[in-house]
């Protein structure tokens, strides 16, 4: 039986944070853009901060703009290479610029790191941080009183630990232990979504009044955050800030729904629980996507499935080799029409989702490049 094809502008296959940022730079163009993916991204496992690089040659990285010229004259196959430093930090920044109008907004200077508390008392360099963090920096805070909120039996972050982070640095800290009948971030950040007025009870009986600021773990709502932050520092008169957790986290999620909100305003479609089971690629051009029982015929595709994608691409018989602007090159021919978005991490560089929202943003006006001038 023959299967039906179905056409789009662009089809990107995966939907983390690279495959998103793509997905929405076409889409917003008025392209008919599809998303599929198998699962959810890795964004849910993320911290949900924004690390683009925060340690080269052993040294922590303050000028990020100055420090990305030396990592790319030595690492020529990064995506940072491969984008160029002017790209990197436009992309970061549009990125940084958007997410004021949406579910959450990022702080940060996209040209120099900042510096927060992890979630056991230690201090690490970041570029974008969700705004409910962005007070949980050493400058902020030393000399002033904190209230360090522990929530017994909650996992996901060290209250002890932060605490005492936070004296090393000079911060008048104290920890009280607030009882509330959850057990994870998740939980209680759709409680907090739910019954925000029942936590503040919970928090005032604790007695956590007559501070500066207040430290909460990672759980002040997944899509009420605005309002519930307003209304505790309303009511308490203080500062409040989130504390980063381990992942799966909360912050991870809000990443996600931003990135999924800025697909839906720009008209692209996501569908999950999609298997890519056959390509047809043809005289240097994808011709066709097999998934599951029905082909698609792209004018244009980005391929964004993050750590997996060398052994996907191997399983289809695509080695993993790109050029300058993310072009697929089987056996030495270049495919005009399909993109990698190349999520590059590194631990020991402290290189993170920075790297992902780069690569989707080249791969994304890479394709958008080609779709304007009609070779598709």
């Amino acid at each position: 039986m023959n299967r039906q094809k179905k056409h789009v502008d662009a089809l990107v296959i995966g939907c983390g944070v690279a495959g998103m940022t793509a997905a929405e730079i076409i889409g917003k163009e008025g392209y008919s853009v599809h998303v599929l993916a198998s699962g959810y991204g890795c964004t849910q496992m993320s911290s949900g901060t924004i690390d683009v690089l925060g340690r080269y040659q052993g040294e922590e990285v303050v000028d990020l703009e100055a420090k990305l010229d030396g990592f790319i004259r030595e690492n020529p196959r990064h995506i940072y290479a491969l984008a160029g430093k002017e790209k990197v930090i436009q992309a970061l920044t549009e990125f940084a610029v958007e997410s004021a109008s949406h579910i959450v907004e990022y702080k940060g200077e996209p040209r120099r790191n900042t510096r927060i508390f992890t979630p056991l008392g230690t201090v690490k360099n970041t570029c974008l941080v969700q705004y409910t963090m962005s007070l949980n920096n050493p400058s902020e805070l030393t000399g002033k009183k904190v209230l360090v909120v522990a929530i017994p039996g909650l996992s996901g972050y060290a209250p002890n630990l932060f605490t005492e982070g936070l004296r090393r640095r000079n911060v008048k800290a104290r920890m009280v232990r607030v009882n509330v009948p959850v057990k994870t971030t998740f939980q209680l950040a759709r409680f907090f979504d739910l019954e925000a007025e029942g936590i503040i009870t919970h928090l005032k009986e604790a007695g956590a009044t007559g501070f500066d600021y207040v430290a909460m773990p990672p759980v002040l709502g997944l899509r009420r955050t605005r309002s519930i932050l307003k209304m505790l520092e309303e009511d308490f008169e203080a500062h409040f800030f989130e504390i980063p957790s381990f992942p799966p986290s909360v912050p991870g999620q809000r990443l996600h729904f931003l990135l999924e909100e800025k697909c839906e305003q720009a008209g692209v479609k996501v569908e999950m629980g999609k298997n890519v089971t056959g390509v047809k690629i043809k005289d240097g051009y994808l011709r066709e996507v097999e998934v599951d029982k029905e082909k698609i015929t792209p004018s244009v595709g980005v391929v964004a499935t993050g750590w997996m994608l060398k052994s996907i691409l191997r399983i289809k018989g695509l080695p993993l080799q790109v050029n300058e602007s993310l072009n697929v090159e089987k056996n030495g021919e270049r495919v005009e029409n399909l993109f990698l978005a190349l999520s590059s991490v590194s631990y020991e560089n402290m290189i993170g989702l920075g790297a992902a929202i780069t690569s989707g943003y080249l791969a994304g006006i890479n394709a958008l490049k080609y779709l304007r001038e009609g070779r598709g």
